[in-house]
């Protein structure tokens, strides 16, 4: 596995969420990072 560094393109990541939807790591667009 690479290591990540900021600015960097991320592996897919999906999760279901408790509510039933999903959450895309792809679709976050944090000011600074996102921390999962």
């Amino acid at each position: 596995m690479a290591m990540l560094k900021p600015r960097m393109n991320t592996p897919d990541l999906e999760l279901d969420t408790l509510e039933g939807g999903k959450w895309r790591l792809s679709d976050q667009s944090p000011e600074n990072f996102t921390m999962i």
